[in-house]
């Protein structure tokens, strides 16, 4: 009978403990209380502060000269306007303008610009602009019809305020002489892009007029022109009627000369 009364109690012995160890345990996670996650790594706020106007002037400058032709030593910024508050990031702020609109004029231009923080854009601020465009271009001094040709007597190279921003013009009289004019120009009259066309006056295969001077007789043939030409360019032609092959100069459209 010992034996078995010894092993019962053993049994109990062990039970006892494995209880008391549950209840421990229970206890000790009702003391830790729940977890409490640890704080998200956050960046650092950006430090703020006013804008300054000569950036907002360089990054106004930078902006047209993307979008016009002009140089950014032609472009003068005369006056900025900005509501007042607007804040950049500190330090190197890397202003810019964010459109790539061109501009109807150079008086009043309303333009968003932003700046960055950590390589993310800060909300843009709206700056009224005040420009002003100064550049050397070429401009007519003698009248042409439509569809006459410019000549380089009749352009001249001038340092003007360019008031259209709209508008590319040319900017020497080297491009713009042997150009056919697609309206009438007045003197006065700066050479937009535009209002031209076409620097070839004479195209390889177009049957042109040959014209012969000869004292006071001039006479015109028909011939193929074999080379394209500018005006004033030498091009070779065939006479049509003749088949020979002579060399003449291009003197206006769809016409060259041959001079004794």
């Amino acid at each position: 009978m010992l034996p078995c009364s010894s092993s019962r109690h053993r049994v109990v012995e062990g039970r006892t403990r494995s209880l008391l160890f549950l209840v421990f345990c229970l206890a000790a996670l009702r003391l830790a209380g729940p977890a409490v996650p640890l704080p998200a790594q956050t960046e650092p706020p950006c430090a703020l502060r006013a804008p300054d106007s000569g950036e907002i002037a360089a990054a106004v400058r930078a902006y047209l000269t993307a979008v016009t032709p002009w140089r950014e030593q032609e472009i003068e910024v005369v006056s900025l306007w900005h509501p007042e508050g607007v804040q950049v990031a500190a330090g190197h702020a890397a202003l810019r303008v964010a459109s790539r609109a061109r501009p109807a004029a150079f008086d009043s231009i309303w333009l968003p610009v932003e700046s960055s923080c950590g390589g993310k854009a800060l909300a843009p601020f709206w700056v009224r602009a005040e420009v002003r465009v100064r550049a050397r271009v070429a401009r007519v001094t003698a009248r042409v019809p439509y569809r006459g040709v410019l000549r380089a007597g009749d352009l001249e190279e001038a340092v003007v305020e360019i008031r259209d921003a709209r508008a590319d013009y040319l900017r020497t009289v080297e491009q713009a002489a042997g150009m056919t004019a697609r309206r009438a120009l007045v003197p006065g009259d700066l050479v937009n892009a535009s209002w031209v066309e076409g620097g070839e006056l004479v195209r390889f295969g177009d049957t042109v007029r040959l014209v012969t001077q000869r004292g006071g007789i001039r006479v015109s043939v028909p011939a193929r022109a074999l080379q394209c030409g500018r005006m004033g360019d030498p091009v070779r032609v065939r006479n049509l009627q003749s088949n020979r092959a002579l060399k003449a100069m291009v003197t206006g459209p769809g016409e060259v000369t041959v001079f004794d």
